[in-house]
């Protein structure tokens, strides 16, 4: 009867992480791991402190002290990294025709039908809600804002 119910909750939870990442974007999945990575490892050091081996426990401890701590420290800094570009971004929006053109493909002097088509398909590939960059992201607005407002220039 145990190994029954054992049985039918290793299927929900095949079940329930199946679901889970079908639908989770990139952030939660990173967290999810961690978060089983530092499950696993508080569960080993307590069967390890309960079976006797407490010296062990506390080496193996101090041994993942660092690789964990360098993991957080690498993570948070492409935080930190990802959040500046995001702000450079803002402040640097100046461009000239040519550059505008550029980023979003176009030659000559497109009409602004051609410019918001090209912006839509561009921005559908590179928004931040699709994992796309804020950076990039930015530098299509502008180039569209800058082509629509002047296109004489």
């Amino acid at each position: 009867m145990q190994y029954i119910l054992l049985f039918i909750a290793i299927i929900m939870a095949i079940i329930g992480l199946y679901r889970f990442f079908s639908v989770a974007n990139r952030r939660q999945i990173i967290s999810f791991f961690l978060c089983a990575v530092a499950l696993t490892i508080i569960v080993a050091l307590f069967y390890m402190a309960v079976t006797g081996k407490l010296a062990a426990a506390l080496g193996l401890f101090a041994a993942l002290w660092p690789v964990g701590a360098a993991m957080w420290h690498n993570f948070r800094g492409m935080k930190k990294f990802s959040d500046s570009m995001g702000s450079s971004a803002k402040q640097n929006t100046e461009m000239n025709k040519k550059e505008a053109l550029e980023i979003l493909g176009l030659e000559g002097n497109p009409d602004p039908e051609e410019i918001v088509k090209a912006y839509k398909k561009l921005m559908a590939k590179v928004h931040p809600d699709n994992e796309g960059s804020k950076w990039m992201a930015s530098k299509l607005n502008a180039a569209k804002e800058y082509l629509l407002n002047k296109p004489d220039n």
